[in-house]
């Protein structure tokens, strides 16, 4: 038999070929772009694209298991200009167990930690660290009935666990409790989540509402009637902390922008679970992808649901479970979603074609709860007799096909102004182009051989010591200056030595169609070639505006909590280094006050707003940059 198991491996590996056909070898990408991976076969196997920016030592996956011939791929940030792009053929076999642990009872809920471990909650008041095939438990000293677990935004050594209404801080050490609060209610969570940016909680509970908890500040910040009809099931925030999804008994999924909650206006619901009311509706689990692009809901209808963001519509329905699902997760890579229902069965599928990765896997347990592993093909599944198995997918590379391409940073520089008397040498600064962003890379320093343009009566690049080795030939001058990408948006200068003119202003119309004015002061630079990274920006530059992607982090602004009483937390992104202002502007009174004022980096910030001293009402936050101005709203309620 085993022989005959490798004759058809060898016979299958040798009538599969496959082709990449576009992108094309020596095709530029530009980061923040979506390039479509196009290939061709003739088998019937499952298709994996990767790419590797070292030579394929090391490879990154880009969508796995596509049972598609085409793909789309957002070209990321990377710290090297070429990168190799692989679609390889493999035979998908059904997922084996590595390691296997029975804890004490059932596991309340569990996931993947940062340091790869899996932390678990059993009803027992046990909490768990799982590594490898070792586990460790400590019991929980200020918890009676822990339902519910998550972990603690702000810290790597704690966990925050519901117990009744009632909120604890438990240390993963020694499952003391720190600190608690909470508890004034009669209902008791069922559901919660951790804010990925924010000390904030978000918690279901068995009276309809979703209460949001200050941990910095041990109080709750706002309140949002979820379900109607009962209990909230489910509270999941995006990646990006941007979204609060929520669900439970009613069967609505209501998504709503984390800066705006409980706003009618911009509220989305989703709906589709049960049958026409011969099915209970009851959503039970929500998840989102790891890039923000789908959300995943499981029901009792024994159905699992994909919501694309684009256009918030179904974009599969899964319906070969045979129980009600509460165990949802996504692969690390976003491009495959894994379900496990009460029955006991395990179900994979791909996310870009919607078909089984592989074909039902019975575990003969109720699943409740599931976990890709952040760096690898390995996942755990935990079922409510309280077994907790590591799982590895078995995929078998059969033929694959690579092609090189390019990565290109276009990202715009121009020539500050500056000013001095005939003879002096000045420092004219090399600014980053504020219609662009600045690349993020590994390497900070460069060195630029720039053509900087000027009429000859005027200026003279360097000092006349250059000059004695480096005649000047024509209305342009070349020079080598040294470029840092740092915080600050001049990332280098050129040295200039000012001579006579009898003109109060001169055009130079060279390398540009309309003509360069300039009074005093050069306003054209070209960036010909960086050297010792080989990235290059040409005079095109600055119609490739549309093909600039965003380096510097950027986020969308809100403030958080909204409504506020006392203390505000406004996150937003500083495009471009700078003066800014804050602006708390009353909509009712026209009056505005200034909540901050100085001097900022480009990058994410975090602010806190003190608006104790402002009365209930609507108010907008505006935040005034060199160049631009955006505002958020915010509730004020006393």
């Amino acid at each position: 038999m085993r022989l005959l198991v490798v004759w058809l491996l060898v016979c299958v590996t040798i009538s599969a070929q496959i082709r990449i056909l576009s992108p094309g070898s020596g095709q530029v990408l530009y980061p923040g772009r979506v390039v479509r991976i196009e290939w061709e076969h003739s088998t019937a196997l499952a298709t994996d694209v990767l790419y590797s920016t070292d030579r394929g030592h090391t490879w990154h996956p880009i969508a796995t298991a596509l049972s598609t011939k085409s793909t789309e791929w957002v070209i990321p940030s990377l710290d090297t200009v070429a990168v190799l792009i692989k679609a390889q053929l493999v035979a998908n076999g059904t997922p084996t167990v590595v390691a296997q642990l029975q804890l004490p009872d059932t596991v309340v809920t569990a996931w993947w930690d940062a340091s790869a471990r899996v932390i678990a909650l059993v009803r027992k008041r046990l909490l768990c660290q799982v590594e490898q095939d070792v586990a460790r438990g400590v019991q929980l000293g200020d918890v009676d009935k822990p339902s519910r677990m998550c972990r603690h935004p702000g810290s790597t050594d704690s966990v925050i666990v519901a117990d009744g209404s009632r909120l604890v801080v438990v240390s993963l050490q020694s499952g003391e409790g720190s600190v608690s609060f909470g508890g004034a209610f009669a209902a008791p969570i069922v559901a919660m989540a951790a804010h990925p940016v924010l000390p904030i909680i978000a918690a279901g509970y068995a009276d309809g509402y979703v209460r949001i908890w200050d941990l910095a500040r041990r109080e709750m910040v706002g309140s949002i009637l979820s379900q109607a009809l009962g209990a909230v099931h489910a509270v999941a925030f995006d990646p990006s902390g941007r979204l609060l999804a929520h669900t439970g008994v009613d069967g609505v999924i209501i998504i709503e922008p984390w800066d705006n909650l409980g706003s009618s206006t911009e509220r989305i619901y989703l709906l589709g679970h049960g049958n026409a009311g011969t099915q209970s509706p009851r959503v039970l689990a929500l998840e989102f992808s790891p890039q923000g692009r789908y959300l995943a809901s499981a029901g009792e209808d024994q159905t699992v649901r994909l919501w694309d963001y684009a256009n918030w519509r179904a974009v599969h329905v899964f319906a070969e479970l045979r129980g009600p699902s509460d165990a949802l997760a996504f692969s690390r890579d976003g491009s495959r979603l894994l379900a496990g229902d009460r029955s006991g069965m395990l179900f994979q599928w791909s996310i870009a074609s919607g078909d089984a990765v592989h074909p039902p896997v019975e575990v003969r347990d109720a699943i409740v709860a599931i976990g890709c592993h952040p760096l690898s093909d390995t996942f755990f599944v935990a079922t409510a007799s309280g077994k907790l198995s590591m799982w590895r997918m078995e995929r078998t590379p059969i033929a694959s096909d690579s092609v090189w391409t390019v990565v290109r940073y276009p990202f715009g520089l121009r020539l500050g102004s500056c000013r001095g008397a005939v003879g002096d040498t000045v420092a004219l600064p090399i600014v980053l182009d504020r219609q662009y962003r600045v690349p993020l890379f590994e390497q900070s320093e460069f060195q630029a051989r720039c053509w900087v343009i000027l009429p000859p009566s005027v200026a003279v690049v360097g000092d006349r010591r250059l000059y004695a080795e480096h005649p000047r030939q024509s209305q342009w001058d070349t020079i080598s200056v040294r470029l840092t990408f740092g915080q600050s948006d001049t990332v280098g200068s050129v040295p200039l030595l000012l001579l006579a003119s009898n003109q109060q202003s001169e055009t130079v119309r060279l390398l540009s169609p309309a003509g360069i004015d300039w009074e005093r002061s050069v306003q054209a630079f070209i960036l010909e070639r960086v050297e010792n990274g080989e990235i290059v920006v040409d005079s095109l530059c600055r119609v490739q505006q549309q093909r600039v992607p965003t380096f510097t982090e950027q986020r969308q602004a809100y403030v958080a909590p909204n409504p506020a009483s006392d203390e505000a937390m406004l996150v937003f992104s500083a495009i471009e280094a700078g003066m800014y202002r804050i602006e708390l502007q009353s909509l009712s009174r026209g009056t505005a006050a200034v909540l901050f004022q100085g001097s900022l980096p480009r990058g994410v910030h975090q602010l806190p707003l003190s608006v104790a001293a402002y009365g209930t009402g609507a108010y907008h936050v505006a935040i005034i940059g060199p160049s631009t101005t955006t505002a958020v709203s915010l509730l004020i309620i006393r």
